[in-house]
């Protein structure tokens, strides 16, 4: 079962292109949208283009809820400036679009924090009316968020003009500061799944350079403190030695700030020769904590707790 607590809602960029049009489509198509099949290929391109030039330029907004997996949710949003109306002088407002939660994912409150997030920063520019088409799916998620049906959309307006918008600015700032936090945390998540995939369970050891700082200070799982990213290697090449097959599982990633827990779970066969044990051919799993510090993209402090107790009793051999 998915969980929501590994979920970070984030500005969309260019490397999320791909995905947005995939979720894009998948909108399109259930809202019965979507062109005849040998169509979409041509349909995808356009949109693919569209979000392109619009992301860059910044004419299109977009919002992502990011979870382990990859992108589950999508919001977005255009300005517009209409010809005025009696009770809208300014004609300008807020389009929000191409809200689209997969699946498996929904019912879990994430169309309500994009959109929550949305309305934020709109307020934050001073533009003073959101309008939105609703699905018959969004309209509940809408209407709760304080949207009110106007004809064909739904609506909303603050009222109060400069000292409304003035009055919503604080609120707009905490919700971008908010946001600035949780899109540091995502990428900080993120430089430590790619720890643990890629450096770990793949062995590729070049990446160390990237992700680990010169003057790391780490205590491995196994027990081993070490200094430095060339002890950090040879902490790597002990395991390497004892688990050839190591691998990580990444059960639950916590980041606030500059610092990430890991909650984990190690596996391998014991083909080499630990704590003074030689080697059994025994296949070992335990579980472990991790706390790491981040600096300037890089890991900068490693303290992790693994249960080797239970490692050793796996290998025969009690520790104490």
């Amino acid at each position: 079962m998915p969980e929501q607590s590994e979920v970070t809602i984030r500005r969309a960029g260019a490397d999320d292109i791909e995905t947005l049009v995939k979720l894009r489509l998948a909108l399109l198509d259930e809202t019965g949208f979507l062109p005849p099949e040998e169509r979409v290929p041509e349909l995808a391109d356009a949109i693919r283009r569209y979000f392109r030039e619009s992301l860059l330029s910044e004419e299109f907004l977009g919002w992502v809820a990011q979870a382990p997996e990859g992108i589950v949710a999508t919001s977005g949003l255009v300005f517009l400036t209409k010809p005025p109306l009696g009770d809208h002088l300014s004609g300008a407002e807020a389009y929000v679009m191409n809200m689209y939660t997969v699946p498996a994912w929904r019912g879990r409150g994430l169309a309500t924090e994009l959109l929550r997030q949305v309305v934020a920063f709109v307020r934050g520019t001073g533009v003073r009316r959101i309008s939105l088409h609703a699905s018959a799916a969004g309209r509940p998620v809408y209407l709760r968020s304080g949207f009110v049906e106007v004809g064909s959309e739904m609506r909303m307006d603050w009222s109060g003009g400069l000292d409304d918008a003035a009055a919503a600015l604080p609120q707009a700032q905490a919700a971008q500061e908010t946001q600035a936090a949780q899109e540091a945390d995502g990428v900080n998540k993120a430089l430590i799944r790619r720890y643990y995939e890629d450096l770990w369970n793949r062995w590729i050891v070049d990446l160390a350079t990237e992700l680990i700082a010169p003057e790391v200070s780490f205590r491995g799982s196994l027990g081993v403190s070490v200094c430095g990213r060339e002890g950090f290697l040879h902490y790597m090449a002990m395991v390497r030695d004892a688990f050839p097959d190591f691998h990580n599982t990444v059960e639950q990633l916590i980041a606030e700030g500059d610092t990430v827990v890991a909650r984990l779970t190690y596996r391998g066969t014991h083909r080499g020769d630990l704590f003074g044990i030689s080697p059994t051919g025994r296949e070992v799993s335990y579980s472990g904590t991790a706390i790491f510090r981040i600096a300037d993209g890089r890991i900068t402090e490693g303290w992790v707790l693994g249960d080797t107790a239970h490692l050793a009793r796996q290998l025969g051999r009690e520790l104490w």
